[in-house]
């Protein structure tokens, strides 16, 4: 059974005191309010002049009042005042939350589900004393005022562009990297101008990829989830006391039809993988210096974690198999190469095709101007950023070692065209499993 996490701020303590006189509690109650008082804590302290910090104010006041919770006007009164709060200390997490809550009950939307709400938050924080993020914050609220009604597939998706470069400018200011937002112009550029340790400038460029068959995708995968709403409340009105109904989420499968889609397969996903990085990057926004292209792809499905930056992995499930990791295979695979997969049941083979198209990196007629790669994802609840060293161009004053600096201060784990870094990959795998079993290194057998 999993503990209810401590709260943090003296609002969110002063909450569980009082909700604690009159309920019981149990790991099925929310902490939802304890998370939004804990970021707030934090706005009043970056900003303690701010409207936000008189707001939290007033909800230590009210909430210190007795029977708070309990009496049905003081309870709307704190209710108001939250909501208040909220939405002015917050306004990039209360507008998400405003749209998802006119869905609620009805269907979902992919790209909005594939916000995380903590991140949000911290974004909406941040704002408070990062101009670029007080920018982002900006622009997701304005998006969210140009829907007229929910839903709006193509104004979701927007957002969850602005809400990825946000992310990624979050994890350069959390690893120390001097980063300088660019402005939009005209011209096609990257989107951050970034330094080394030793002042050497580098650029990233950032792109959120999409299902496939985007717009049109994510209403089939709407309606999908309105029937599946159908289907639960049908089963409500039939008497069931455990209402259920499955929703696949499947962001490599084409729209409508499609007889040939394959959920388990590696080959598909390496195929999109490569394609997106050579339909969303153009030639221009390399042109400035060494550029690293930063796909965000909490929308598609990585599997392997780590080891899809190796050319081919042992997995021992299902008594092992030898399975491609699929980023790797994206940037470096050769055409005619070998895909192999999980096998569907032991004996069965594990052998998928061959490589149509050769990798990014290896492609002679069209080679990719990146100085490595780099895919943010979200796996297991957790951020993780996985990247691949470019091949050895020529660059004045750049080298393959500014390439692994960079890529070894960015990412969680990372690799190259000789699989040089998969001792340090079997070394990350080791310790998440480890850390599962709540051991240490050291106390491996």
């Amino acid at each position: 059974m999993k503990d209810i996490p401590e709260p943090k701020s003296d609002l969110a303590k002063l909450y569980r005191q009082q909700r604690n006189l009159i309920i019981s509690q149990t790991p099925q109650l929310s902490t939802f309010v304890e998370k939004e008082a804990d970021v707030l804590s934090r706005i009043a302290e970056i900003a303690p002049d701010s409207i936000a910090a008189k707001e939290y104010q007033r909800l230590m006041m009210l909430m210190r009042e007795k029977d708070v919770l309990s009496d049905d006007s003081k309870k709307n009164a704190f209710a108001a005042s939250y909501r208040n709060a909220m939405q002015i200390a917050m306004p990039a997490t209360a507008a998400y939350l405003n749209q998802q809550n006119e869905m609620s009950g009805l269907t979902q939307d992919y790209s909005l589900t594939q916000i995380d709400l903590d991140t949000l938050r911290e974004i909406d924080r941040r704002a408070y004393y990062d101009n670029d993020m007080k920018t982002f914050v900006s622009q997701i609220c304005a998006k969210f005022d140009e829907i007229p009604s929910a839903p709006d597939v193509q104004r979701y998706g927007q957002v969850f562009e602005i809400y990825a470069e946000a992310i990624v400018l979050a994890r350069l200011r959390d690893r120390n990297v001097v980063v300088r937002k660019i402005p939009e112009g005209k011209e096609s550029s990257p989107d951050f101008e970034c330094e080394t340790e030793d002042g050497k400038t580098f650029f990233i460029e950032v792109k959120a990829f999409n299902i496939v068959d985007g717009t049109h995708r994510h209403k089939e995968m709407m309606l999908d989830a309105l029937d599946t709403q159908v289907e639960l409340e049908r089963q409500q009105r039939d008497g069931k006391k455990i209402a259920m109904a499955a929703n696949e989420i499947a962001p490599y499968r084409k729209v409508g039809s499609d007889p040939g889609y394959d959920p388990r397969s590696l080959k598909m996903p390496i195929d999109k993988l490569r394609n997106k990085f050579l339909q969303a990057f153009k030639s221009s926004q390399f042109k400035n210096g060494p550029t690293f292209a930063l796909a965000v792809a909490d929308r598609l499905i990585i599997p392997g974690g780590p080891y899809s930056l190796a050319p081919y992995y042992y997995d021992d499930f299902q008594s092992g198999s030898c399975v491609s990791g699929i980023i790797w295979q994206a940037a470096y695979g050769h055409e005619g190469g070998a895909v192999m997969r999980m096998p569907e049941f032991e004996g069965k083979p594990g052998y998928e095709g061959v490589l149509n198209a050769p990798g990014l990196f290896v492609d002679e007629a069209n080679q990719f101007p990146a100085s490595g790669l780099i895919v943010f994802y979200r796996e297991t609840g957790a951020r993780v950023a996985y990247g691949l060293a470019g091949p050895e161009i020529e660059r004045s004053g750049w080298t393959s070692d500014d390439t692994e600096d960079v890529l070894r201060t960015v990412t969680d784990a990372w690799n190259d065209v000789g699989n040089t870094r998969f001792f340090e990959l079997a070394e990350t795998v080791e310790k998440v499993r480890l850390k599962k079993l709540g051991l240490q290194h050291s106390d491996r057998k």
